[in-house]
Formats: structure tokens, C-alpha cells, sequence
């Protein structure tokens, strides 16, 4: 019984980020109140938010739906697919975007945000394939994505941007963009947000700094065969991916066994060659787990004398398929290294095979990796204070005594 109990209190601790929403004035812009079919060019009448271009300018507006629109919204009729009530954004060709202008509270570290919007894609109008959304601290976006979801003509789609805040912010006033990005009108509602504080529950990943073998000052190895922990494409001694102590001619500064630089890790990187070359981890990294959020970080390397590479890949798999992938999600810096992160959450079914981690070049110029970071992202209240922790474990001894007592 008493291993029970301690059994439940631990995996209290576990499981995905428990999301928290964040309000946001007039999300499904219900506001002002139009009548059927009527439309607004006057972004300053929309409570809650602001729209570029002038006022009646009709490049950012709101309307009340109808059948030329989306099929059955004539006579108040609710949109369809994702969309909430009557009335949506519009905002039309060109870079044209609508901003929130209502308090979000400030940018916090340490976060987890999801933005999520419902992404309409008007009957009279062609496609837009590129429109954006993005988060803001104090009016500089610190995440965009390029239309995540393809829209769906006719119908509303729920797009999502998930980012996660380091340990570092501006902490300026958060806000919501919502743009065009050049293409045909896009039409937007129900915009949500949540915004969870998370603590990491690291998951050690062998090697991850490639310090073995210990190579001497400048010396490579092109089979990855000798390296713990991981694998790389292409035979033995074909150089097409591999490990190197660092040497000036890559970044400066640190010939004679000097550290890499910025989010560098000890001497030696991973190198990846050009086309769809890859590493993948092969130590245990446990399984593939339901509603879990996975975070991982890679210091990403430009070296001085590559071009560089703008197709780098990071995936997640499960029992050897990706079931999360993003392409070169941070710009690299020539002769440095900078983070780069992907964060996937997985849904309620998984196969739930062996999780790897595999680092790839997607094409582009050679490629260094370093400093692979792995964790689970968990509610920070899900995680016990190690005091509170103890007055769990007292609890449950005492509430054992107690059903002792009982029993004599």
C-alpha cells in the first residue's frame, strides 16, 4: 500500500503541460456589432485591437459573414469549421496585419505560450498560403510562424505557434500579430492564448557535447562509427559526417584546445556534409510517452569557412520515424554557435517506440552540431519544492501508522 501511494504522489509530477489561457479583448471580433453580410474598413472601431493601413482604407476591417463569403452564413448564421459567431478579420493582399492592443501582461520567462487561431479562407477569394502569425514583446516579434496550417477553402482551420522563453526576456508588454504575408485576403477569429510556466525535467543524451573520442588540438575523424552514443549516415572514413577538435579555421579563437564559442559545449562539434546527411543518437532515451511536451536544444554551428546553412534539420523519433521536424528554426551566425529549438507535444496516442533525436543538414553547406540538450517540459506546480516534497512522504507515513493503528 505504501509503495502505492508514493507511486501516485511521484507521478504527480509527470504528464504534459497543463495549459493556462490568457484573456484576450474581443478575440472573436463580435465587436462592433455589424449587420448580416455588413463590413467595417475602420480597424479603430474594433475593440481590443489595431489594423494597419488608414482609416477606412478597407486593407484591415471586420465583417459579418455571408454565402459569398462561407456557404450558410447568410442570416446570422454562425461560421463554420473553427470559427466562433458571426463575425471575423479580414486583412488584405499585401503585408497588411491587425495587432492586439489590450493588456497580455508582460513577456515571462521560462513560459510556454500557444497561440492559436482559427485561419478562414474565403470562397471568392484565391488561397493564402503565406499569412503569419506571431507573438510580440513590446512590439518586436520574438516568434512568427508562416502559415502552419494549409487553409481550407470555404471553411475555418485552427492554426498554432508554440514558443517556448528562456531563462532571459525583455519582459516587455506581450502582444498578438496577425498577418497577410503578401497573398490574397485572410480572414482570421477565435484567437486563443495560454501561457503555462514550465520547469524541465532533463533526459540525459550520451555524449551529447561529442567530447569522445578525445581528439588532439584541430585533429577530425570521419567515422562516426567510433563515436558513443551516436550514429551517422554514410560508411566509414567517407567524411560525409564526423567529429572535430576546433581550430581557428572554423572559429576563431580557439586553436589550442581553447572552447567553442557562445552556446558551444568543451572542444569538439559534430560535422555534418552537404545533401541529407545526418547523426542519430542511439543510447536509451526512453520511450516515446502520451501528452507529453518534449523540448529539445542544439547549439548549431556557422563555421568560418562554409557558407552558411539555412536547411538544418531537428527531428524527434519514434522507433525510427520522425514524428517532429523543423527546419533551421534559428538563424545561424558565421564563426559561432547559436541555439536552436524544436518543442512538440505529443497527443494522446503514440506507438510509443524507442525516442531519438537525429540531427540533419537538409541540403545546404556543412553543418556543426554541439551541446544536444533534451527535457520535458512539466507545469512548474507540478513539480514539488523538495519541502513539500517531505510533507508529502510525512503525510503518507503518518496516514500508514494511523491505518496500522487501525488494524491492531
Amino acid at each position: 500500500m505504501f509503495v502505492s501511494l508514493l507511486s501516485t504522489c511521484i507521478a504527480v509530477a509527470a504528464g504534459s503541460v497543463q495549459a493556462v489561457p490568457v484573456s484576450i479583448t474581443n478575440s472573436s471580433f463580435e465587436d462592433p456589432d455589424l449587420g448580416d453580410g455588413l463590413f467595417t474598413g475602420d480597424f479603430t472601431a474594433v475593440t481590443g485591437w489595431t489594423g494597419s493601413g488608414g482609416v477606412n482604407a478597407f486593407q484591415t476591417g471586420v465583417q459579418e459573414s455571408n454565402d459569398v463569403k462561407y456557404t450558410g452564413t447568410t442570416g446570422n448564421n454562425p461560421l463554420p469549421g473553427t470559427g466562433d459567431s458571426l463575425q471575423f478579420a479580414y486583412v488584405q493582399s499585401g503585408n497588411h496585419t491587425i495587432t492586439t492592443t489590450s493588456s497580455l501582461g508582460a513577456v515571462a520567462p521560462n513560459t510556454l505560450y500557444k497561440l492559436t487561431v482559427a485561419v478562414g479562407d474565403p470562397l471568392n477569394e484565391p488561397t493564402n498560403n503565406i499569412y503569419t502569425l506571431a507573438l510580440l514583446d513590446n512590439g518586436t516579434a520574438i516568434s512568427t510562424a508562416i502559415a502552419p496550417t494549409a487553409p481550407s477553402n470555404g471553411t475555418f482551420v485552427d492554426a498554432s505557434l508554440t514558443f517556448l522563453t528562456g531563462s532571459t526576456v525583455n519582459g516587455g508588454p506581450l502582444a498578438i500579430r496577425l498577418g497577410n504575408g503578401g497573398g490574397s485576403q485572410v480572414n482570421f477569429d477565435n484567437v486563443r492564448l495560454e501561457a503555462t510556466p514550465v520547469t524541465f525535467v532533463p533526459v540525459a543524451v550520451a555524449n551529447g557535447s561529442f567530447e569522445l573520442p578525445n581528439l588532439n588540438d584541430g585533429a577530425f575523424t570521419g567515422d562516426f562509427s567510433t563515436v558513443p552514443g551516436w550514429v551517422g549516415s554514410g560508411g566509414a572514413n567517407t567524411f560525409v559526417t564526423g567529429i572535430q577538435d576546433s581550430n581557428d579555421v572554423k572559429y576563431a579563437g580557439t586553436t589550442g584546445d581553447n572552447p567553442l564559442p557562445a552556446t558551444g559545449d568543451g572542444f569538439q562539434f559534430a560535422y555534418v556534409q552537404g545533401g541529407t546527411q545526418a547523426i542519430t543518437t542511439t543510447s536509451d532515451l526512453g520511450l516515446v510517452a502520451p501528452n507529453t511536451t518534449y523540448v529539445l536544444t542544439v547549439a548549431v554551428g556557422d563555421p568560418l569557412n562554409e557558407p552558411t546553412n539555412t536547411a538544418y534539420l531537428l527531428s524527434l523519433l519514434d522507433s525510427g520515424i520522425a514524428f517532429a521536424s523543423i527546419t533551421a528554426p534559428t538563424a545561424l551566425v558565421n564563426g559561432d554557435f547559436v541555439d536552436a529549438t524544436l518543442i512538440f507535444t505529443t497527443g494522446n496516442t503514440v506507438t510509443g517506440g524507442s525516442l531519438a533525436i537525429r540531427l540533419g543538414n537538409g541540403g545546404g553547406s556543412q553543418v556543426n552540431f554541439d551541446n544536444v540538450r533534451l527535457a520535458i517540459a512539466v507545469a512548474a506546480a507540478a513539480v514539488p519544492e523538495p519541502a513539500t516534497a517531505a510533507l508529502g512522504l510525512m503525510g503518507i507515513a503518518g496516514l500508514m501508522m494511523r491505518r496500522r493503528y487501525r488494524a491492531m
